[in-house]
């Protein structure tokens, strides 16, 4: 991995494929940082007597260089003693303020002695001395207990136990490779380990940076980038590239490597703020242009339904009433209804624990975590805030009926997934787009794809859980692949088609239904494998990403197109309202079809 790629990229590239991407201009160097923010930034590598490290000194180069673009008075250090160490502690605690952001980044080697942690100076020895054995160690617990106390914040990032210090473990059971969960952190302390307690992490042995500190460095760019995604983005993703390179290399890695953090914070942390959740919520979007123009020759009609509430093992808590207005489309003689959808504000994409549980959740079902799966679940962050303005949605997917009667005819389908009010399914982004088309001419609105924004919005309908009905979903509340629960929720049957429209799936608090599986429903925007720099006010991201691979190194821009919402062949994961998925806009498949909207 280069590091200069790395430095300007959100994304960490996998050690089996290279991604160049393209993103927007917005850059955190100029982002309003009101906290005071100091650093300490060191990597060992050039040990003396015990093995030499690889990666580190790049690691350090390439942290400061970023934590540097993220505002932060930079202290960079290389190759330290113990005796250097404790002086590079002593600075750092001079450069604080109170209620200054302290960050701690080190790579090198690190050990437990008598259930405490160290760092391991360049100058430890090689030989294990009972009587001195602390000589060359600098206790990290100790040293970082007093900046705790001045700084308001305290992060510290170990990309450290390299690999097993042999030599030095051997007869000395008080010495153990790999750290221990550091005890009594004070309040406001943030503790992120490269590696699971006691075990080692990988070098990057061939590659110019640790697979940790290349992908850390990656995702604190995001746009925003709170504290918590940064770092369970980065566990996800590091899982998977040490998975992928102990397949490619058995002898040489041994096994995955899995991050984990110690948090006592209590306050939110960004380390590029979200500008739109921090500026004042503005009013309630006014009525869209197309509402004034219905206004003028007809009213909205008024609707009621149930909305079912339910809790984590998908046990029915509540059944709230909605309300909601809606218009019908006269599509050829057949109908369409479109509800009228409110604007407001919403976040966009999934929490850091959501993205967690989803990721272990695909492990723990034996689903193949593959490329696919770790990066549709990891394009689902930075969760951020999106202003959308009002519209209209239809109530359903759009049927087979429906379609047929704009566009003069259907898809090839096959036979059990027929029926006039089955969703027409096997149909390209194309041909959605063409079917909007035909239907603005007919009706004189303007009808499209919704943007991704929108269908997000729309699906949550308010809620910030999973799903729309709350932290899970059951076979009585949507069409999917029950077999594969989320969360608690019992299992249910494997299904092998998708139903009518709204024949199985209650509305959601906005009167849509099916907005959770039946079929993928196509969105206006390109596909993007983060929400960095996305708009966010509700529009489409019309700005194609530029992938490149071993083939075309220079890379081109991603034809792909989003879709949302989850099938019928789909576990219940790939059915929450933040999940997203990506196909060629040429692409059919019977769990693959479109609703529209109206502005």
């Amino acid at each position: 991995m280069a590091a200069t790629a790395l430095i300007f990229s959100l994304l960490a590239i996998a050690p089996t494929r290279q991604r160049a991407q393209q993103r927007g201009n917005a850059s955190p160097a100029s982002a309003a940082v009101s906290q005071h923010r100091v650093a300490l930034v060191i990597g060992n590598q050039a040990y003396r007597q015990i093995r030499a490290l690889e990666n580190p000194v790049n690691d350090a180069k390439l942290m400061a260089a970023t934590l540097r673009a993220l505002g932060f008075d930079v202290i960079e250090r290389f190759d330290q003693t113990k005796e250097q160490l404790e002086a590079d502690f002593v600075l750092f605690r001079q450069r604080l303020r109170n209620g200054s952001v302290a960050l701690l980044f080190y790579a090198g080697h690190g050990v437990q002695y008598g259930g405490r942690n160290y760092l391991i100076g360049t100058d430890m020895s090689g030989r294990f001395d009972e009587a001195n054995a602390t000589q060359g160690l600098l206790d990290i617990g100790a040293a970082t207990q007093a900046v705790a106390e001045k700084s308001g914040l305290s992060i510290i990032i170990l990309d450290a136990c390299r690999n097993p210090v042999a030599a030095l473990l051997k007869n000395n059971p008080k010495l153990a490779d790999g750290f221990s969960e550091f005890s009594n952190a004070p309040a406001g302390t943030f503790v992120a380990y490269s590696t699971s307690p006691g075990k080692t992490a990988n070098d990057g042995a061939g590659y110019e940076n640790s697979f940790y500190t290349a992908s850390l460095a990656a995702n604190l760019r995001m746009i925003p980038s709170r504290i918590e995604d940064v770092f369970r983005r980065t566990q996800i993703e590091v899982e998977q590239n040490t998975r992928e390179e102990a397949e490619k290399n058995p002898g040489v890695v041994k096994g995955t490597q899995v991050p984990w953090i110690s948090s006592s914070l209590k306050t939110l942390f960004y380390f590029t703020p979200d500008e739109v959740a921090v500026s004042p919520l503005p009013p309630l979007f006014p009525a869209s242009p197309l509402k004034s123009e219905l206004m003028k020759t007809r009213s909205l009609k008024p609707v009621t339904f149930n909305v079912p509430r339910v809790n984590e093992r998908g046990t029915l808590l509540s059944q709230l009433t909605g309300k909601a207005n809606y218009f019908v489309e006269d599509a050829r003689g057949v109908a369409l209804e479109m509800n009228e959808i409110p604007g407001g504000r919403f976040m966009m994409g999934a929490s850091a624990a959501e993205v967690g549980q989803a990721f272990n959740e695909a492990m723990r079902d034996g689903e193949i975590v593959d490329e696919e799966t770790y990066e549709n679940i990891t394009t689902e962050m930075p969760q951020h805030a999106v202003n959308v303005k009002g519209f209209f949605m239809s109530s359903h997917e759009i049927t087979q009926a429906q379609y047929a009667a704009v566009m003069g005819g259907l898809p090839n389908i096959a036979p059990q997934f027929r029926g006039p009010n089955f969703p027409v399914v096997n149909v390209t982004w194309n041909e959605a787009s063409e079917f909007c088309a035909r239907l603005s001419r007919l009706s004189g609105k303007l009808y499209s794809l919704p943007t991704e924004a929108e269908w997000e919005y729309a699906a949550r309908a308010g809620t910030t859980t999973p799903f729309a009905f709350g932290p899970t979903i059951t076979p009585q509340l949507a069409v999917y692949n029950s077999a594969v629960p989320f969360g608690l929720a019992p299992r249910g049957p494997l299904r092998k088609a998708m139903t009518g429209v709204g024949e199985i799936s209650p509305a959601n608090a906005f009167g849509l239904y099916d907005m959770h599986g039946n079929v993928w429903e196509w969105c206006a925007d390109y596909w993007h494998t983060s929400y960095n720099s996305a708009p966010t006010d509700g529009s489409a991201w019309d700005e194609q990403e530029m992938i490149a691979d071993d083939s075309d190194p220079e890379g081109a821009p991603d034809q792909s197109r989003v879709a949302r919402g989850g099938s019928w062949a789909s576990t219940a994961t790939r059915n929450r309202s933040a999940s997203r998925f990506r196909f060629f806009p040429t692409y059919r498949a019977a769990s693959l079809g479109f609703r529209v909207v109206a502005r």
